[in-house]
């Protein structure tokens, strides 16, 4: 029998290093994770390289022991591999269409919304800072266009809905004997123009975004494929690494706060958060809208457009604390910095609560 290329060995080494689904029963929940992080980048970086035996091989070992309703590396496990699987079927359009996979992103669902505040109490606290700030800022504003961009609230992502928001906002404006319009902009973010919003020379415009701002940044690939320009197809590593490691903390926040209950809420918000991971994993240029920076990078593009930071009024750093859940060693953390309040979850950053102004 002839000796086996050079070529052939990783796969030697790939079938020893995975562990047998015994040895998966025998190992305690953090072990277990650990091992399954160490197979989502071996079958991330099989697809990179475009050796599918190997990354379907790497797949078909997580799926043993991946799970949407084991406990929190379970779940993420099974999105991002599940983000893997798609990444790979793309490969052959044909059967990726028969398949009956939606081509493009698709907004959040709106049946996740009502379980979002209790499973994220953070976006209470943001909501909250962000109209002490407008208030404190823009008291001696004669007219002002606030811009609700949208939110990780999915209950206003429709027409229907937004009308009545609208007649419950004229109401309590009536009720408080204050000039009021409003005007509903049923269309994404990257389709808003100045025009939409009527503003005045003189008038003040405030806009509020929360958790979408960032889908902006695939206008990066829109002038990249302007200008013909092509940055490859392979799973970033990079991108790969830090999408685990922010969703990890997403995943574990909401274990946290529902323990191991596997209700169709949870479900709808998992799912939710799974299509975001399918299209960082399996999307690129144009169809890839879900791109997570880190603040820093935030602060200089901002900077750049002419913005600077001001600053953010809440009542004290124990209140803001309490809201989000106390500061213990583990789970929710606040934190002053850069001009902002970090929201943490065990150290690791979610989402960064700022205010910028233009002049």
């Amino acid at each position: 029998m002839g000796s086996a290329s050079p070529a052939m060995k990783p796969d030697v080494t790939l079938t020893l290093c995975l562990s047998s689904p015994d040895h998966f029963e025998a190992i305690n929940p953090e072990e277990r994770g650990i091992l399954l992080i160490q197979m989502l980048l071996k079958c991330a970086m099989n697809a990179s390289s475009g050796n599918l035996h190997r990354a379907d091989a790497c797949l078909h070992q997580i799926s043993h022991h991946a799970s949407i309703s084991g406990d929190s590396m379970q779940r993420l496990a099974a999105r991002f591999a599940s983000a893997l699987a798609v990444r790979l079927v793309k490969r052959w359009p044909g059967l990726y269409k028969a398949l009956n996979r939606n081509p493009s992103w698709q907004p959040k669902a709106d049946w996740a919304g009502p379980i979002f505040g209790k499973v994220f109490p953070h976006l209470e606290l943001a909501y909250t800072i962000i109209a002490q700030t407008l208030t404190r800022t823009m008291a001696e504003e004669r007219v002002i266009h606030i811009l609700d961009t949208g939110s990780g609230d999915p209950e206003f992502s429709n027409k229907l809905a937004l009308e009545k928001l609208g007649i419950r906002l004229v109401k309590e404006a009536e009720a408080l004997a204050m000039p009021f319009q409003f005007n509903p902009l049923n269309v994404t973010l990257r389709d808003l123009t100045i025009d939409m919003l009527r503003v005045r020379s003189g008038e003040a415009l405030a806009i509020t975004s929360v958790l979408n701002l960032h889908t902006l940044l695939a206008e990066d690939d829109r002038v990249d494929a302007h200008f013909g320009l092509n940055k490859g197809n392979i799973v970033k590593e990079y991108r790969f690494v830090q999408g685990l490691y922010y969703y990890s903390a997403i995943f574990d926040s909401m274990n946290a706060t529902l323990g191991s209950s596997s209700s169709e809420e949870r479900l709808a918000v998992e799912e939710m958060y799974g299509r975001e991971i399918e299209n960082i994993v399996a999307c690129e240029g144009l169809e890839r809208v879900e791109r997570h920076e880190s603040y820093g990078r935030w602060m200089v593009r901002l900077g750049r457009g002419g913005f600077k930071p001001v600053r953010l009024w809440y009542e004290s750093m124990e209140g803001v604390k309490d809201l989000v859940g106390g500061d213990g060693e583990d789970g929710y953390k606040v934190r002053n910095e850069r001009a902002s309040l970090m929201i943490c979850w065990s150290q690791r950053p979610l989402y960064a609560i700022s205010a910028w102004i233009c002049q």
